[in-house]
């Protein structure tokens, strides 16, 4: 079986969405503090609203359940990221339901092996 679309597998073994980045902007980080918002309290210091872009990283626990992390970057931050494992957005609408869908990715294929 094929992993599924815009996921990487980890080297856990773990099978995820991809990490997405889109530019910073009033609307975005309402949104995610309204949707989001166990990730963006427990982001902290991490969130500078100045900053261009913001990262929503997810991660998975070894039983396959889906966390997510909100981080701020500039350019520099973003070029040091595998490619591989990043999505890019410029749409904000496509963003938001990237991460609806990103949220409900079943645990059975966060840990299932695939081709």
């Amino acid at each position: 079986m094929k992993r599924p679309f815009n996921t990487y597998t980890t080297t856990h073994g773990h099978t995820l969405p991809k990490s997405a980045i889109i530019q910073t902007s009033p609307e975005i980080l309402t949104w995610l503090k309204e949707n989001f918002h166990f990730a963006w309290t427990n982001a902290g210091k991490m969130i500078d609203e100045t900053k261009p872009y913001i990262v929503i990283g997810i991660s998975a626990s070894h039983q396959g359940y889906i966390y997510f992390h909100i981080s701020t970057c500039d350019e520099r931050e973003i070029s040091m990221y595998d490619p591989n494992m990043i999505k890019d957005f410029t749409d904000e609408e496509a963003f938001k339901k990237y991460l609806n869908w990103a949220r409900k990715f079943p645990k059975k294929l966060v840990n299932m092996k695939f081709d």
